[in-house]
């Protein structure tokens, strides 16, 4: 196997080099895990990997463990060729991360819960039916993931041939997407596919996030211009897709580019830091920087320009809620933990790149 086709090239190659050489292993790329198991491919093609016990007990949190899009070293089994044992995970260039909680008796845990790894571009999907796809507060948290991950946005509004209005929802996505990408397709019936394709290139990985019965599997389909994915009906009653995808799973594209489609998300918590909700409400923090008072809350405070802007109608009130409640989620968190959440210099530094 090619493993430009999967996304290595020379910053991996040298990272692998740093941590592995001389030591015999092979990297490879995880593209599904079951339980303890880890499906992957590496140039000798694919294996089935489990993690050593030096690499198990090194490890100091869960977000630690490889996912799906992490490259890893690997040494491939003697006596059976089809296994291997992963020995390190090379750095991530990129990482989508929530907020995962954990109980045992009383006791919650809050932890970073990694989704995918060393993804390009993530395509967050909506949908524009009846159900419950379309969302901009959700839009507006997912972008917020996105760019604490590193990766680029771009906003997909998927069912657009069952939209009642689809001029509407698209302004409004583009409006809280400001400079991002926003689509209105239908894979269906392949309308505008072709914008998302120029998306797609090869070694560009691509993940695509998003509710249940939005049309992820169905939108791969159309991409990949075969059947690779499963596609499951939407049930009527409520709309809610039936889960056909029940892990990640990454696909090597037959037109090149590697796609990594994910489990329905009924919910995301926030796992990032407070530039990355800057990122996504750009324009009010262009506005604050003419408030009065630099901690400023947007509140009751006088001279507050956000709230002019909103009295104007020049900010919805709804946007402005979204913003500070992100906010509250993250401060809450930091409190809690004695930490902010995090988000390494790396990602922000290739984060102001990409712009």
């Amino acid at each position: 196997m090619d493993l430009g086709l999967l996304g290595w090239g020379p910053p991996f190659d040298a990272l692998f080099d740093q941590s592995f050489a001389g030591k015999g292993y092979a990297p490879a790329r995880i593209t599904r895990k079951e339980k303890h198991l880890y499906y992957a491919v590496s140039g000798e093609g694919e294996t089935i990997a489990s993690v050593s016990g030096g690499y198990r007990h090194g490890i100091d949190k869960i977000s630690d463990y490889p996912v799906v899009g992490d490259w890893v070293a690997v040494a491939r089994d003697e006596t059976q060729r089809d296994r291997s044992s992963i020995h390190g995970l090379v750095p991530r260039s990129t990482a989508f991360s929530r907020q995962a909680v954990t109980a045992s008796g009383k006791e919650r845990k809050v932890a970073e819960q990694v989704l995918a790894a060393n993804v390009d571009v993530a395509i967050l999907v909506a949908a524009l039916d009846k159900g419950r796809g379309f969302n901009v507060r959700r839009i507006e948290r997912y972008l917020t993931l996105t760019w604490n991950s590193g990766a680029q946005p771009v906003v997909v509004l998927n069912k657009a041939d069952l939209a009642e209005d689809v001029d509407t929802a698209l302004a409004q996505a583009k409006e809280v997407a400001q400079d991002t990408p926003v689509y209105a397709v239908s894979a269906l019936h392949g309308q505008a596919i072709d914008s998302l394709r120029a998306h797609v290139s090869n070694g560009t990985t691509l993940v695509l996030l998003g509710p249940s019965g939005v049309g992820k599997s169905s939108l791969i389909n159309r991409l990949a211009g075969e059947e690779i994915m499963r596609v499951g009906d939407v049930r009527e009653f409520d709309a809610r897709g039936r889960h056909t995808t029940t892990w990640s799973e990454l696909t090597v594209l037959p037109s090149g580019g590697v796609l990594i489609d994910t489990p329905g998300l009924r919910d995301v918590q926030l796992w990032c830091d407070e530039n990355s909700i800057d990122d996504t409400f750009r324009e009010i923090v262009e506005l604050a920087s003419g408030c009065k008072f630099r901690d400023c809350a947007h509140g009751d405070e006088p001279g507050c320009a956000v709230r002019e802007a909103v009295e104007s109608g020049d900010l919805g009130e709804a946007r402005l809620r979204s913003y500070n409640q992100q906010k509250r989620e993250v401060a809450q968190h930091a409190q809690a933990t004695g930490r902010w959440m995090r988000n390494t210099e790396g990602r922000v530094a290739r984060r102001k790149k990409k712009r």
